[in-house]
Formats: C-alpha cells, sequence, structure tokens
C-alpha cells in the first residue's frame, strides 16, 4: 500500500498541513495517507505535539526536535505497523487534539467513511471524538468507494482532503452535499 498513488498521498499532506498551526497536538491514525501528511509536517513545522498508533510515523517525527510524540500502549498488529486494542483505546479517550487526521479506505456520498481495518475502526472514532476538528485525508482513488465497514457520517467530519486527481464532477458532487 506503500507505493499506491504516492505522489497523490505526497500532495494531499502537504494540503494537510495549511490545517495545522505551529504548537498545535495532531492526532494521526495508522495509514500510508497519513505517512505521507507526517513528512509534510516534518518538513513544515518545528513545534508540534503529534498522538499517533502507526509506526512509520512515528518513526518519520521521532527524530524532529521540537517535535513532542505521545504514542498509545497496546498491541503492535503484525502486518500494519499500527497499534491496536484496548489499552490504545484508553490511552486515546485521555488525549485531546486540536486536529485530527483520518484516512479512510471508502469515502461515498451515499456510503460515508468507510474503512477495511477491522482493529482500527475504534481507534478513527475515537481520534473523530477527541479532536476539536476531523479531517479525513482520502486520495482521490478513495472516493465513491464504500469498504466493509462504516465508521461514521461525512457529516462526523469537518473536511476532506484529498489530491488534484479528483475530477471535476466528483467534486462539485461533494461541494453541492456540504
Amino acid at each position: 500500500r506503500q507505493a499506491e498513488h504516492w505522489e497523490e498521498k505526497l500532495e494531499l499532506g502537504e494540503t494537510a498541513c495549511t490545517l495545522v498551526r505551529e504548537g498545535q497536538v495532531v492526532t494521526m491514525d495508522a495509514s500510508t495517507t497519513n505517512h505521507a501528511a507526517a513528512i509534510a509536517l516534518a518538513r513544515r513545522f518545528h513545534s508540534l505535539t503529534v498522538i499517533t498508533n502507526y509506526l512509520p510515523v512515528i518513526n518519520e517525527l521521532s527524530q524532529k526536535q521540537g517535535f513532542t510524540l505521545l504514542i498509545p500502549g497496546g498491541v503492535c498488529r503484525y502486518g500494519e505497523l499500527s497499534i491496536i486494542g484496548p489499552m490504545a483505546e484508553e490511552n486515546l479517550d485521555s488525549l485531546h487534539a486540536d486536529v485530527g487526521f483520518i484516512s479512510m479506505s471508502g469515502v461515498s456520498l451515499a456510503g460515508g467513511l468507510t474503512d477495511f481495518g477491522m482493529g482500527e475502526i475504534t481507534i478513527k472514532k475515537k481520534i473523530m471524538k477527541n479532536a476539536a476538528v476531523n479531517y479525513v485525508l482520502a486520495d482521490s482513488s478513495k472516493f465513491e468507494r464504500n469498504s466493509m465497514i462504516r465508521v461514521g457520517s461525512l457529516q462526523d467530519v469537518d473536511g476532506i482532503v484529498t489530491d488534484s486527481g479528483l475530477s471535476g464532477e466528483i467534486e462539485t458532487r461533494y461541494r453541492d452535499a456540504g
């Protein structure tokens, strides 16, 4: 998955950074899209607190002086490089963020926000509950697709960040829907 649509993910990561201010607390779930956003955050900011359960983001930001990383404890999910489970969920319940970045494998007007990662769904919901504003980060290939598990509705987030590959027709449909 890391290589799929990587250029688009890097582009939307740069756009996502415009929604963050120096010194804020940002929560990021486990995804290659958030890894791309973390690369952009490291380039653009000097001081952030980042809450994440994704080992590649932790690795990316751990050497960035001025960044504070908060890492929920729990079980490392083999193959996904994410930390999940009741302990991680409890840790996230006690943390508030200014901005939440949540990735989805499907975003559609009819189905809402969907994903395939059974172990990640509760983490995504905790982030959405505990951040002041939430943005879905989804490259243009994820639009008008539904995955197995419904995470929430489009109204549960404050916006969607994507890349320039989104068709004008789909963009218009989403803007018209609010």
